[in-house]
């Protein structure tokens, strides 16, 4: 979390997001659809984390499961497209979410060593 603008944000793979109130939601500037809304359902029990995401009135969700394994845990994502993006949105959309992983990939390495 940078906390250097006096407000909480983070810098992820979205780019910046920044905490709309303390009902959990983050607002963002979507890869395809413009400003937009996240935050996540977590379920820590179950191993769930999925997120909500808000955009032009519409409300979608990527569901999100974490499963224990012998070295870890391993991470499952499902996206399905919302109704408003077109597959050439999606697909770029999709697009940023490699480069998060990617991301989060680079930190938790950097972590190891």
């Amino acid at each position: 979390m940078n906390t250097n603008t006096g407000r909480r944000v983070a810098v992820t793979g979205l780019g910046l997001v920044t905490p709309v109130g303390s009902d959990g939601w983050w607002t963002f500037d979507h890869v395809v659809a413009g400003r937009a809304r996240m935050k996540h359902e977590p379920v820590r029990a179950a191993g769930v984390l999925d997120h909500v995401f808000a955009v032009a009135g519409m409300e979608w969700k990527v569901y999100v499961r974490i499963i224990p394994n012998q070295r870890g845990a391993t991470v499952i994502w499902t996206f399905i497209r919302p109704s408003i993006l077109t597959d050439g949105q999606f697909e770029k959309q999709l697009e940023g979410f490699d480069r998060e992983i990617a991301s989060w990939k680079k930190a938790l390495e950097g972590q190891r060593n």
